[in-house]
């Protein structure tokens, strides 16, 4: 199944189009020919349209599509701050269940099933998240499937522009304004997560906004890369493979590790999506976006 096609009687609306993958998506609608309008509260490349909130958004008739990406993808460490920002991401979500329904494609996360996790998992896996942020995008899911729409659920997603806390933005700085000879910091070594080109996930959304498919979807790779595996083929990429990797967090001996893994089966089934981007050529384009010298990329 590929993206809607272009003459579609009405657009789908992208929310976040200021930010990392929701503006990938919109630039796939653009290159597909596809009528899309990309809805943020600042301006941006992406953006046909400003709001000063979401809950704006109506649909101009019954064929008006949405896909939901503005939600924060962190919550504050202040904890009464943090209800408070669940509980207005939350209340969006509602409201724009209402109003889109079958219609809406919301970008949840991997999160929601927690991260001890030794094989890739299924969409009937439990969500086992825990905390503030895996609970909310939980609920948001929860309204979203009561109303008929899709849930998406991504792994971790790589590509320009993604948030600078990110472990390959913190250690594609490393790389590029550390010392060549100096270890790569990270938190921790073994965390292993599930690494997907924003490239690919942009296409997953605008196959599953076209319809024919409903619930929850994974979207990921099925593969669990280490931090540590993703510091040291950036590494290699930049030609600064004799650079260890060390940990600078502490962590006891018997800790369970953190892993998670999607099985994308059903999506891949459904619609014939396959991702497209493998990870080192993910990383090396990644490494030549943030201004490495394309000369010293292997």
């Amino acid at each position: 199944m590929s993206p809607p096609k272009s003459g579609a009687p009405s657009p789908i609306f992208v929310t976040g189009a200021s930010g990392f993958v929701a503006g990938a998506l919109v630039d796939c609608y653009r290159h597909a020919g596809v009528e899309c309008v990309g809805v943020a509260r600042r301006d941006g490349p992406m953006v046909d349209l400003c709001l000063s909130s979401y809950a704006e958004i109506h649909p101009a008739d019954a064929g008006a599509r949405l896909v939901h990406l503005a939600q924060p993808n962190a919550l504050p460490s202040y904890a009464q701050r943090a209800q408070e920002t669940a509980r207005q991401a939350i209340d969006l979500v509602s409201v724009l269940a209402q109003r889109f329904g079958q219609k809406m494609v919301y970008a949840s996360s991997a999160v929601v099933y927690g991260d001890r996790h030794q094989t890739s998992v299924l969409e009937s896996a439990p969500r086992d998240g825990h905390g503030p942020y895996a609970q909310m995008k939980i609920r948001c899911e929860d309204i979203v499937l009561s109303a008929g729409g899709t849930v998406a659920r991504l792994g971790n997603t790589i590509g320009p522009g993604m948030n600078g806390s990110t472990v390959p933005a913190e250690v594609a700085h490393q790389i590029i304004h550390g010392p060549s000879d100096a270890p790569i910091r990270v938190r921790k070594c073994d965390v292993a997560r599930d690494w997907i080109a924003v490239a690919d996930v942009a296409e997953a959304l605008a196959v599953l906004s076209g319809g024919g498919v409903t619930g929850a979807v994974n979207v990921g790779s099925g593969a669990a890369t280490t931090v540590a595996q993703i510091a040291s083929m950036m590494c290699e990429i930049a030609g600064q493979g004799h650079r260890a990797v060390v940990q600078t967090a502490p962590q006891a001996p018997d800790a369970p590790r953190s892993c998670i893994a999607l099985d994308a089966t059903r999506l891949k089934t459904i619609t014939q999506w396959r991702p497209k981007v493998g990870l080192e050529d993910c990383l090396t384009e990644y490494l030549k976006a943030e201004g490495f010298p394309s000369a010293c990329v292997k």
